[in-house]
Protein backbone atom coordinates (compact mmCIF):
# COMPACT_ATOMS: atom_id res chain seq x y z
CA UNK A 1 0.00 0.00 0.00
CA UNK A 2 1.08 3.26 -0.88
CA UNK A 3 1.18 6.05 1.32
CA UNK A 4 0.03 9.78 0.46
CA UNK A 5 2.32 12.41 1.61
CA UNK A 6 1.19 14.95 3.06
CA UNK A 7 1.21 18.94 4.11
CA UNK A 8 0.18 19.43 7.48
CA UNK A 9 -0.46 23.25 7.95
CA UNK A 10 -2.00 25.82 10.24
CA UNK A 11 -4.66 28.68 8.95
CA UNK A 12 -1.72 30.22 7.66
CA UNK A 13 -1.68 28.10 4.73
CA UNK A 14 -5.19 27.75 3.59
CA UNK A 15 -4.59 29.70 0.59
CA UNK A 16 -1.36 28.35 -0.52
CA UNK A 17 -2.85 25.75 -2.20
CA UNK A 18 -1.62 26.49 -5.79
CA UNK A 19 1.61 27.40 -4.14
CA UNK A 20 1.68 23.36 -2.55
CA UNK A 21 1.25 21.90 -5.62
CA UNK A 22 3.53 23.69 -7.62
CA UNK A 23 6.51 22.29 -4.99
CA UNK A 24 4.72 18.89 -3.66
CA UNK A 25 2.19 17.84 -6.80
CA UNK A 26 1.79 14.17 -5.05
CA UNK A 27 1.01 15.39 -1.47
CA UNK A 28 -2.17 15.95 -0.10
CA UNK A 29 -3.04 19.30 1.41
CA UNK A 30 -3.98 19.28 5.03
CA UNK A 31 -4.68 22.65 5.99
CA UNK A 32 -6.94 23.83 8.22
CA UNK A 33 -10.41 24.59 6.50
CA UNK A 34 -12.20 27.77 7.71
CA UNK A 35 -15.59 29.37 7.98
CA UNK A 36 -15.99 33.13 6.92
CA UNK A 37 -18.68 35.66 8.05
CA UNK A 38 -21.65 34.79 6.48
CA UNK A 39 -20.51 30.58 6.49
CA UNK A 40 -19.40 28.97 10.09
CA UNK A 41 -17.45 25.48 9.48
CA UNK A 42 -19.54 22.66 9.24
CA UNK A 43 -19.42 20.02 12.18
CA UNK A 44 -17.16 17.92 10.01
CA UNK A 45 -14.39 20.67 9.40
CA UNK A 46 -14.54 21.69 12.80
CA UNK A 47 -13.77 17.90 13.43
CA UNK A 48 -11.49 17.64 10.66
CA UNK A 49 -9.61 21.29 12.59
CA UNK A 50 -9.44 19.20 15.61
CA UNK A 51 -7.90 15.96 14.47
CA UNK A 52 -5.45 18.25 12.51
CA UNK A 53 -4.30 20.47 15.21
CA UNK A 54 -3.61 17.78 18.05
CA UNK A 55 -1.46 15.68 15.27
CA UNK A 56 0.59 19.38 14.38
CA UNK A 57 0.62 19.87 18.52
CA UNK A 58 2.55 17.01 19.46
CA UNK A 59 4.89 17.68 16.53
CA UNK A 60 5.58 20.94 17.20
CA UNK A 61 5.92 20.45 20.95
CA UNK A 62 9.29 18.97 20.95
CA UNK A 63 10.40 22.29 19.25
Amino acid sequence: MERKKGVWGDSAYIGKTETIREKAPDAVDKADKRGSRNRKPTDEERSHNRMLSKTRAKVEHVF
